[in-house]
This record gives structure tokens, sequence and C-alpha cells, in this order.
């Protein structure tokens, strides 16, 4: 059986995938977040700061991950056995947790297994972008 070529207007049609902008030294976040409300607060924190910039998921295997921030639920165990696998990694990202479980033995858990940040509910802006300048920091990027 012989093969067979794609007609022409298929072979001209492909494109490259594009990948995101931003700039080189830029501390790349990938955000799993379960709450709207939530997702929207880390964004807009996030695009206000001078060194972060957001993974569309489409792209989360094209660059490495510095920040991720995760969302815990009432079954937060998932969650933080999730976490022990990554604070496993010799060069591992930053964490960041977020949960509207009122229990503060899991922002001690938490931080145990090495979590980051933790940030109980409701999400304050200003304790975000404090936390942000503290990733940059210990990821040496100098404020600018």
């Amino acid at each position: 059986m012989k093969s067979q070529d794609w007609p022409l207007t298929h072979r001209r049609e492909e494109k490259s995938i594009p990948t995101p902008s931003r700039n080189k030294n830029d501390i790349v976040v990938e955000l799993r977040l379960r709450r709207k409300e939530a997702q929207k607060i880390f964004e807009e924190a996030i695009a206000a700061h001078p060194h972060f910039c957001l993974e569309p998921p489409k792209f989360s295997q094209s660059s490495k991950i510095e920040l991720i921030i995760l969302e815990a639920d009432y079954d937060h165990y998932p969650t933080l056995s999730f976490i022990e696998s990554i604070t496993r990694e010799n060069d591992r990202p930053d964490i960041f947790l977020t949960s509207e479980v009122p229990d503060m033995s899991l922002a001690a858990q938490a931080r145990h297994i090495g979590v980051d940040e933790f940030f109980p509910r409701p999400l304050q802006t200003e304790e975000i972008s404090k936390a942000l300048d503290r990733c940059a920091a210990r990821r040496g990027r100098v404020p600018k």
C-alpha cells in the first residue's frame, strides 16, 4: 500500500504553537486553584508584580515552574501528599497553599512538609503581594 501525501492545503495550514510571551527572568507560576474568586485574586496579584508571570495550562511543560499555588479542600490529604512529592525534588518550586478550612493544624502541617506560604480565607491582596516579594527574594530577583 502506497502512502499518500497530505493535500497541499493541509500542509500549508500547519502552524507552530506559540509560546507565551514573558521576560526570561520572570518567575513562572502555575495556579492549581478550584475556586474562581481565589483564582482571580492570585492572577491579579501576580499580574501586578514585576517578577512573576502565569504559565497558561497548555504551556505547562514548556518552561520550568518556580512557584506553584495550590488550594486545599476539607479533604486536604491528597493536596498534602502532592506537596510532599514535590518537596522531595532537589530544585523544587516554591509552594503557596490556600484553604478555606479554619483548621490551624493544616497550616502547621503544611509548613512542616515544605509549604513556603499559607493563606487562610478570606484572601488578602496585600499579604499575597508581600509573599510574592519574599518568593522573588528567595529566587534571587532584586526589586525593580
